[in-house]
């Protein structure tokens, strides 16, 4: 995927409804850079439980330099309560990190 920078989008919602989707999220967040992203949901809509792309978010945080205020991780996916403490630790404006383990 090639990269590609947006300065001006401020609230995003990436929602992946098949656990075969789970690869082109991490070449997604792998591209982009958000530089004022300031909201970010992601869901994952799947009856099967997997991993987060904890390393391919990180970077994306750090590439993109972003004031992001709120990060919701939503659906099937599993985070650590350590990976959430590295997005904080790696963005000081993040106020929360919503996190939650259903099936929409």
């Amino acid at each position: 995927m090639e990269s590609f920078t947006h300065t001006k989008l401020q609230s995003s919602c990436i929602m992946l409804h098949d656990l075969l989707l789970a690869r082109p999220l991490s070449d997604l967040f792998s591209a982009l850079s958000l530089p004022s992203l300031r909201v970010l949901e992601a869901r994952r809509n799947s009856h099967i439980y997997a991993s987060w792309h904890h390393e391919s978010m990180q970077a994306f945080l750090a590439r993109s330099m972003c004031p992001l205020e709120t990060l919701t991780i939503d659906g099937r996916a599993v985070i650590t309560d350590v990976q959430r403490a590295e997005y904080v630790s790696l963005i000081p404006s993040l106020e929360a990190v919503n996190y939650a383990y259903r099936y929409f």
